[in-house]
């Protein structure tokens, strides 16, 4: 018999005969450990429409039978679902090659499928934090809602490894004592907030502010690797969905016009349950390095709440941010998103600084417990402000970097005491004598314990040279924070350190010369990466890593220079990370897994290709971008106020764009350039 398109379909029958119900299913819901995900509704059904309803049992196993031989699709309630997952902790090692769930099953002779709770919702999930009109996190939810994993064949067991549902944040303790982990993780925001909101550097979104917190701490496949222009990971740990750092904002004041100019000020903060990160941008224009040049010290206490001086091209820099104006709508978001929360403030160079003066007035006016880490920072404050602070601030300072040695300590004393005394000893001869003499309070002070990367140059003999030959000059770097000596113990210890910086108190190191190129953001973030992969490494007895084989080969020498009596307390300080770091740090899981998962990156086994395939990326985002600018200067010029001028020598005669509008072009013609030079160097590495 034939049949048309209008001849009506038979509806499925809702009885089959028991030849055909004669097939079943197991699906056991397990989590990246290998824990069974228990109790967890669930929804099976096929292409003919008939379901099946149930919760799997205590071993996360379930089982339906009497089924046809055709493809089913099992859903899971979403709600139940994603709380669950949420407490479930991630594995060490990232995808499907580090799984021990997928050996087992595979070895057993099941099928295997590790999957997203994306796709195995039968519906969307109430999200703590998470906004109801905005689409869902995209790496959590990959496909449609409701589609459910596809069961065939049948008859088989299916073993589901569900990914936890959950966040990468970085791994940040607040505590008094000085902590590489902050210390790493906080130079690593110093690098990020060079980066604007939605481009890097090098204007495009990897490695921007709002990829690194809304893509990158988000993306489980891989540990965030890239801040701003830089690809080093972050020492990270997992935590629930729900206790990310779901709320950030970004201040650039570099559109805003105040009385005395234009002033660019960048600074980010990002906010989760119980803690907050705030970190300033250092010197990255014109206008910023006119900042730094204003160094009259000027009264402080309107803002700070303490009576003494501050930079005042630093003091200026954080006031036009508003965050000490009450009124100001910025003061009130922030302070809401802060409220009885512990702060984590960072900064490189100028950032360094307003992270002191912001942490200063936080100081005085809230409740916030703060912790401060800084790199290549300015003196910011004279010592009448630097006695009064008490919280923990920890000041590193990469081998001789110049930046750290300004303003100088007189400059405040100058300025107020030596230059008007000598006006009264020139004009008013009788004033001079009751000049009172120049004091401490008013001079120039650094603030916070120091942490200095030391350069140390030693001799190594290579046999078999010529005489003239033997010895060989070579240089490794330790760390010394001076926090890490005990007084008590070390007394010998602590004056023979101490003979190395400019004052007792340890205000700065007293270096014979300054190197501008040991300034650098990256240069920090880098070494300390290096330090915290060798304390990992030593802490595990693994001496495969370079920095640890550098270190036994200095020990064993002799210093360049002589005088051993100054080589081995260095050696001696520096072992003292070590051993209190393994104190510090216990036997915490989540301390070893963030470990494991730097060694894992540390020891990854073709470098060059992971630096390809980040170059490719880049490339890709750099050539869209680019393609963008030339719309946009197109666009641009077009619309731009243009004048009629001859050219010179010639009758000929052209239109050019004046004014602002010119200013922009010529502002978007840099931006293509710096496109067209990064796409260049890109292409090199790929």
């Amino acid at each position: 018999m034939t049949t048309n398109e209008n001849t009506p379909r038979k509806r499925p029958p809702t009885h089959y005969s028991c030849d055909l119900l004669r097939h079943w299913v197991e699906i056991e819901l397990l989590d990246e450990q290998g824990q069974p995900v228990a109790n967890m509704p669930y929804q099976l059904r096929d292409r003919n429409g008939v379901t099946r309803h149930g919760r799997s049992d205590f071993n996360g196993i379930i089982r339906e039978e009497k089924l046809m031989a055709i493809p089913a699709y099992i859903t899971l309630g979403a709600q139940a679902l994603v709380e669950e997952m949420a407490q479930r902790p991630l594995r060490v090692q990232r995808g499907e090659a580090g799984s021990t769930v997928k050996a087992a099953a595979e070895a057993a002779g099941y099928r295997y499928h590790y999957l997203r709770v994306g796709e195995l919702c039968d519906s969307r999930p109430n999200i703590a934090n998470w906004p109801e009109t905005d689409p869902l996190p995209e790496y959590h939810f990959p496909v449609e809602l409701g589609k459910g994993l596809r069961l065939n064949p049948m008859s088989q067991r299916h073993v589901v490894e569900i990914c936890p549902f959950r966040a990468w944040i970085p791994y940040l303790t607040h505590t008094a004592d000085y902590n590489l982990l902050n210390a790493y993780n906080l130079a690593l925001m110093s690098v990020l907030v060079y980066a604007d909101n939605d481009v890097n550097e090098n204007l495009i979104p990897r490695g921007s502010v709002q990829d690194f917190f809304c893509r990158q701490l988000l993306d489980l496949d891989q540990l965030p690797q890239k801040v701003n222009d830089q690809y080093l990971p972050l020492a990270a740990k997992d935590v629930p969905f729900a206790e990310r750092y779901a709320q950030f904002g970004f201040i650039d004041t570099s559109k805003k016009e105040n009385e005395e100019g234009e002033s660019d000020t960048q600074l980010f903060y990002a906010a989760r349950p119980g803690e907050a990160i705030i970190a300033w941008r250092g010197t990255a224009g014109a206008a910023d390095i006119w900042t730094d040049a204003q160094g009259i010290p000027t009264d402080a206490e309107a803002v700070t709440g303490l009576a003494g001086n501050a930079h005042y091209g630093f003091l200026k820099a954080f006031t036009v941010t508003e965050l000490h104006d009450k009124n100001s709508a910025r003061y009130q978001d922030f302070t809401r998103i802060i409220a009885d929360k512990k702060l984590y403030l960072c900064g490189h160079s100028l950032g360094g600084a307003l992270a002191l003066i912001h942490s200063a007035y936080l100081y005085d006016k809230f409740q916030n417990e703060i912790l401060l880490y800084t790199y290549g920072m300015p003196r910011a404050f004279t010592r009448s402000i630097t006695e009064q602070l008490t919280f923990p601030h920890y000041r590193h300072v990469n081998n001789r970097d110049t930046i750290t040695a300004v303003p100088t300590l007189g400059l405040g004393r100058l300025h107020y005491q030596v230059l008007p005394r000598e006006f009264i000893r020139l004009s008013l001869r009788p004033l001079a004598s009751l000049m009172i003499d120049p004091t401490e309070p008013l001079d120039y002070s650094h603030h916070g314990d120091l942490v200095h990367f030391k350069n140390l140059n030693y001799e190594r003999y290579i046999k078999g040279q010529p005489a003239v030959k033997s010895w060989q000059r070579r240089e490794t770097k330790v760390l010394l924070a001076t926090s890490l000596i005990n007084q008590q113990a070390d007394e010998q210890l602590r004056q023979e350190v101490a003979e190395l910086y400019a004052t007792p108190e340890q205000d700065n190191p007293l270096e014979w010369k300054t190197v501008p190129t040991d300034h650098s953001s990256g240069n920090y973030a880098s070494y300390l990466y290096q330090r915290l992969t060798a304390l990992i490494c030593e802490t595990r007895q693994d001496s495969r890593h370079s920095w640890l084989q550098q270190r036994a080969e200095a020990a064993e020498y002799r210093p360049f220079y002589g005088g051993e009596a100054n080589w081995r307390p260095l050696l001696l300080l520096d072992q003292r990370l070590l051993d209190h770091h393994s104190t510090l740090l216990g036997e915490s899981n989540i301390y070893h897994y963030t470990a494991a998962r730097l060694l894992q990156w540390y020891y990854q086994p073709d470098v060059t290709q992971q630096q390809q395939q980040n170059a490719w990326k880049d490339l890709q985002q750099s050539e869209q971008a680019l393609q963008e600018y030339r719309q946009k200067y197109g666009q641009k010029y077009a619309l731009a106020k243009k004048e009629q001028r001859k050219i010179y020598n010639s009758d000929n005669v052209v239109e050019v764009p004046v004014g602002d509008d010119k200013k922009e072009l010529d502002e978007i013609m840099k931006d293509i350039g710096k496109l067209e030079n990064n796409i260049h160097q890109l292409k090199d590495i790929k």
